[in-house]
């Protein structure tokens, strides 16, 4: 919990990335990976997770089929904001003009598509994430009823799609997950007006909730049996998942309507349910009952989702300072720390160690370094 950017103490060490992006890192045997990208560059780095040097930069180019002209993103958006995932011999990376590009751990590429163009008036930016052998891309666009959103299902080695599932939502830029629940594993995914659990193996839906509204960009998670979604500032919903078909009426165990985020998903242990709203207003709920139990007002502006280790809360504010508070039924701040660049990812944990993206740079923070 002790750390200072300026001074140098308890960051292990600090590296520049070429080209900006909001992606979160991805730590994997020894290896750091992300993305970057402006509105002419895409990038894929490679950074050794013990010193911080880099070890490759792959430029995405000559993707074949990729838009001829640069999407029109928000500068909160970016070019690069989906996180990218790694089989453990493959990393696979998309970016915000819809090219997918999948390259080896020594940075060489495998292969390369286009998924078109998203419709999205914010830009792309849901996650990339693996089940069953497969890559899962969500690329939800355009509006409820247009037709424009799918799921894909790509096989990692070639990059040929397995099969795409249309779906009856318009964009959103929230993250899918997977679960496992009663023996049965789900893809939830989460966009105007539906949550929609798909079945992972085949992108047949299992079942859906509806009513979900505005721009959503919290991602669901799932925690204590239940699937916590985000209507942002409108509504969050505790679902119990062993439905089939519209469980709207019947399977909504409880919702709220105060303190719900906006942008930074929540986070649970099974018991308690912690949300973070863009203005600095940490809550925490029962996840059983949905009640209130308590709330603390930082006024500050946080943009990276919350993280849980251990007994401990991370609150990571836009400006670099990371808060510290205690996993329990009333509220304690525990300390702070500060980087001192602005910060918009949400940070990776292994090994003892933080990494952290920063607006320009990438960090790692080590309790014994000096």
């Amino acid at each position: 919990m002790r750390w200072d950017g300026p001074t140098g103490d308890g960051v292990a060490w600090k590296a520049p990335v070429p080209l900006p992006g909001h992606n979160s890192p991805v730590v994997w045997d020894g290896r750091i990976l992300l993305t970057g990208a402006d509105e002419l560059e895409r990038e894929v780095y490679c950074f050794d997770a013990a010193s911080g040097r880099l070890l490759w930069t792959h430029p995405v180019e000559n993707v074949p089929r990729s838009p001829a002209i640069a999407p029109d993103v928000d500068g909160e958006t970016g070019f690069a904001a989906p996180t990218g995932v790694t089989d453990g011999r493959r990393f696979f990376a998309i970016f915000a003009n819809g090219d997918l590009v999948c390259v080896d751990l020594d940075g060489k590429r495998l292969w390369a598509r286009s998924l078109g163009l998203p419709d999205s008036v914010y830009g792309y930016s849901s996650s990339l994430t693996m089940h069953g052998g497969n890559l899962l891309v969500l690329y939800d666009q355009g509006g409820t009823k247009e037709g424009k959103s799918f799921l894909y299902a790509i096989d990692p080695a070639s990059g040929r799609t397995v099969w795409k599932a249309p779906r009856p939502v318009g964009a959103s830029w929230a993250s899918p997950i997977v679960i496992r629940f009663a023996g049965r594993d789900q893809l939830i995914t989460l966009a105007e007006p539906r949550v929609i659990s798909h079945d992972p193996a085949t992108g047949r839906i299992l079942w859906w909730v509806s009513g979900v509204g505005g721009d959503v960009a919290p991602s669901p998670i799932f925690a204590g049996g239940l699937v916590f979604t985000v209507s942002p500032n409108y509504t969050l919903l505790a679902i119990r998942p062993d439905g089939g078909g519209d469980v709207t009426a019947t399977h909504v165990a409880w919702e709220i309507e105060e303190n719900v985020p906006d942008i930074c998903s929540p986070v649970s242990d099974g018991e308690l349910l912690f949300t973070l709203t863009t203005g600095g207003l940490l809550s925490c709920f029962e996840t059983a009952r949905g009640t209130k139990l308590w709330e603390h007002e930082f006024d500050q502006e946080f943009r990276s989702s919350l993280s849980l280790v251990g007994d401990r809360l991370y609150a990571l504010n836009a400006e670099g300072v990371m808060y510290f508070v205690e996993r329990g039924r009333t509220f304690k701040l525990l300390g702070r720390a500060a980087l001192g660049e602005p910060f918009t990812s949400s940070p990776a944990f292994a090994d003892g160690r933080i990494y952290i993206r920063g607006s320009d740079n990438l960090y790692c923070i080590d309790g014994k370094a000096r």
